[in-house]
């Protein structure tokens, strides 16, 4: 929500596409811990619910990181003080992402790191580069390639996340993966008959 109203402001530049970014920053900012990390699970009496402690948090804290490094590239057309704020919490977050190694966290990062400001940024955005490929490595065979035994949801992140690493670092490992990932999910996705959507019911080796 905050990156599609991030958008819609800077065509825009309605006050209430603003009211909006705000919210929905000032929601990430109630949700950072003291340690920088992010709950996802909020009552509407405004509690962090037990959820928090039941599910893994990692996609929603890499999502959030990508929100929030979309604001700060967004700095021409958003107001400072909105800038601020996110360089803000951004800053407190990445200094507690190393430890992530879920798979579409780790693309949702680089994304995140990437919008940011990638040359700043580059040692984690290398990182978790690294980790993909290494996955990518483990599982591709000759008719398989890509970074996992199956295809579940929000596929296409992960040739997009490597495609940037490989901009960002000039490796070009990365922007082969990229490319061999993608035409590999582009095959599977389309045929003859269309399209075929690719959610939670996934497709294996």
């Amino acid at each position: 929500a905050l990156i599609c109203m991030c958008e819609q402001y800077a065509e825009s530049e309605s006050s209430n596409d603003l009211a909006l970014v705000c919210i929905y920053l000032d929601f990430i900012k109630f949700c950072q811990q003291p340690s920088g990390t992010f709950l996802n699970y909020v009552s509407y009496d405004r509690q962090f619910t037990t959820q928090n402690e039941e599910v893994n948090l990692e996609d929603s804290i890499g999502r959030t990181i990508w929100a929030l490094g979309f604001v700060l590239s967004k700095h021409d057309s958003l107001p400072k003080t909105i800038v601020l704020q996110a360089d803000m919490i951004f800053k407190k977050a990445i200094s507690c992402i190393e430890d992530i190694h879920s798979t579409r966290a780790m693309a949702f990062l680089i994304k995140g790191l990437y919008y940011a400001n990638k040359q700043e940024n580059i040692s984690l955005i290398d990182l978790f580069a690294k980790r993909l490929a290494a996955m990518y490595a483990h599982e591709a065979a000759e008719d398989w390639e890509w970074f996992e035994h199956s295809l579940t949801y929000a596929n296409s992140l992960l040739p997009e996340a490597m495609l940037l690493a490989g901009l960002a670092s000039g490796e070009r490992r990365y922007q082969q993966i990229a490319l061999q990932s993608f035409e590999f999910l582009l095959n599977h996705i389309f045929d003859s008959d269309g399209i075929h959507v690719i959610s939670n019911e996934y497709w294996s080796e």
